[in-house]
Order: structure tokens, then C-alpha cells, then sequence
């Protein structure tokens, strides 16, 4: 049985796909392939595919979606484009690069959303107060503030924070500080002083017997 499964699944590989509707998805796969999928293994049985949306059909059979997995790290995607934009982490690759400050990025969505620092766009408008953001992400952010929700907590307190970066300050509280060295100016004050005092004196001296000498060198 899993050999009759495995023969339809290399004969669906071998057409791309399938018929003429999945033409375009072959496409994607043979690009998959050009970036560095030699070869693609079937998650539940092992069978050997060589395109991810042969992969996508015969995963079909098990009654699962497809499993994309990188060959760097134990990432994995759900779909073809996620595990290429998250291959670029280990090979540094920013294909898209800003028209306006020519600063590069990973992920075309990331893009998108930088250009419009540029273009002043805010497409994300809070439905309490009406404020706007130019990301989503800043929105749901923005709405707890409505809400009252606090999704991050501490792992020692237990307290809760509604941002990521206040929890970050939050954990420095528990970190353990280095006793601190008595002061300097409390120091300098008592010690110095009589160094001060007496060494006066000694370079009043000094600087007489200086004189001396220089008078001295001249007449001479």
C-alpha cells in the first residue's frame, strides 16, 4: 500500500503536480529546488519528492498539509514562501531594498510597512480613540491600553506587563548588582586635603630652589 502511494506520489512529482491547474504551482517548486532543495522527504513516510508542491499533494494522502523543514535549522513552515523568506535568516539574503533610502529587507511585508515611514501612510486606525499607526502590530499593541491585557509576565514575580520591553526593564529589577564602592568625592575630601597642605609647602621650596639654580646657570 505505501508502495502504491509512493508510486503516485513520484508519478504527481514527475507532472509538476498534476494537471494544468497546478501548472504554476510546479513553477514555485522548480524555483524551490534552484534555491536548494535537492531533494524533499516526506515527513510521515520518508518518500523522496523533488518539488515542494509534489510534496503538498502527497501529504494529501496521509490527510496532513505539508511540512517544510530547513535544512539549517529545526524551523519549520507550513507553506513553501514562509520557509523561503526564513532560509534568508542563514543566508543573510534582503532581496527588497527601500526605493527611498535604499535600506534592504528580508521579507517583502517588512518593506511594505518601512516605506511608509516615508510616505507618512497609517492604514491601521484604533476603533476606540481613533488614533492611527503605521503598523498592525503597533495597533494590537496600542489597544491594551484599552483592554487592559498584560500577556507578558515575569518568570520570578509573577507580575504582568502589556509590553515586551517593559517586561525586558521589568527583569533587570531581579538581576543581581554589584555592591557599590563607597564615594569618591567623601574620599578625595578627607585623604587629600592634608596632601594638599603639605605638599604646598614642599613645592613653594621646590620652586625657590629652582630659581636658584636658573639664576645660578645664567650668571655663570
Amino acid at each position: 500500500m505505501r508502495e502504491r502511494r509512493g508510486a503516485r506520489g513520484d508519478s504527481e512529482t514527475q507532472r509538476g503536480g498534476g494537471g494544468g491547474g497546478d501548472e504554476s504551482r510546479g513553477g514555485k517548486g522548480d524555483k524551490m529546488i534552484a534555491e536548494g532543495s535537492a531533494k524533499i522527504l516526506c515527513p510521515v513516510c520518508n518518500w523522496v519528492l523533488v518539488s515542494l508542491p509534489a510534496l503538498e499533494d502527497h501529504m494529501k494522502q496521509h490527510g496532513k498539509s505539508a511540512v517544510y523543514r530547513c535544512d539549517e535549522c529545526p524551523y519549520t513552515a507550513d507553506k513553501p514562501g514562509v520557509l523561503v523568506n526564513h532560509r534568508r535568516t542563514h543566508t543573510g539574503e534582503k532581496p527588497h531594498r527601500c526605493a527611498v533610502c535604499a535600506k534592504a529587507f528580508r521579507v517583502l511585508g517588512n518593506l511594505r510597512s518601512h516605506e511608509r515611514i516615508h510616505t507618512g501612510e497609517k492604514p491601521y486606525k484604533c476603533t476606540v480613540c481613533w488614533k492611527e499607526f503605521r503598523e498592525a502590530g503597533m495597533l494590537r499593541t496600542h489597544q491594551r491600553t484599552h483592554t487592559g491585557e498584560k500577556p507578558y509576565r515575569c518568570a520570578v514575580c509573577g507580575r504582568a506587563f502589556a509590553h515586551t520591553g517593559t517586561l525586558s526593564r521589568h527583569n533587570n529589577t531581579h538581576a543581581p548588582r554589584a555592591p557599590r564602592a563607597p564615594p569618591k568625592t567623601t574620599t578625595t575630601t578627607t585623604t587629600m586635603t592634608p596632601q594638599r597642605e603639605c605638599g604646598g609647602e614642599d613645592d613653594a621650596e621646590d620652586a625657590a630652589a629652582a630659581e636658584e639654580d636658573s639664576d645660578d646657570v645664567v650668571v655663570g
